[in-house]
């Protein structure tokens, strides 16, 4: 499957979709690729990106991606990034990190939820409690070898976010 016909499925079904902070989500999902493509992510994980939340939002089953041309590798990402009902984030984190491929496109997307900007356009508190989150994912994914090399491709933002979150850990042993 070519990137951009991955492309134009994802717009589809997230046509009406719209972030935390009323941006449309394909926004979020076109950055997460392209972190993923600068970070020599291969096509199977930039398609991944493109739909890391189709499965977890309700737009997509596995067989309606098989069926829509994915490949099964990048359905397989999908599944592995699509947190489970009722499933505990740092356990959602962690499952992820046994995934090394998963990995790479996890930390594309929190290296986007961790943006200033982005996380300006919340409410004060909400936004606090996701940079937290998110710094903690970022702080347990770097724990891995693939996690290591893409936080190396991180902004400056996600950047200071693991440092703070390293800190955190510090204060607390």
């Amino acid at each position: 499957m070519k990137i951009l016909d991955a492309y134009k499925i994802a717009v589809q079904l997230h046509a009406r979709d719209v972030d935390k902070a009323g941006r449309p989500i394909i926004e979020h999902l076109s950055r997460v690729f392209l972190f993923v493509l600068e970070a020599g992510g291969e096509r199977i994980h930039q398609i991944g990106a493109l739909f890391h939340e189709a499965i977890e939002d309700g737009r997509a089953t596995i067989e309606t991606l098989l069926a829509a041309g994915l490949p099964s590798e990048s359905v397989d990402l999908v599944l592995v990034l699509s947190r489970r009902a009722g499933e505990d984030y740092v356990a959602y984190i962690r499952r992820v990190m046994d995934h090394p491929d998963a990995v790479l496109i996890k930390v594309g997307d929190v290296d986007d939820n961790v943006d200033p900007q982005r996380l300006a356009l919340l409410p004060v508190q909400q936004a606090e409690s996701l940079r937290k989150r998110y710094e903690r994912a970022l702080a347990m994914l770097a724990t891995t070898p693939r996690g290591q090399l893409a936080v190396a491709r991180c902004s400056e933002s996600a950047q200071a976010s693991l440092r703070r979150a390293v800190e955190r850990q510090a204060e607390r042993a």
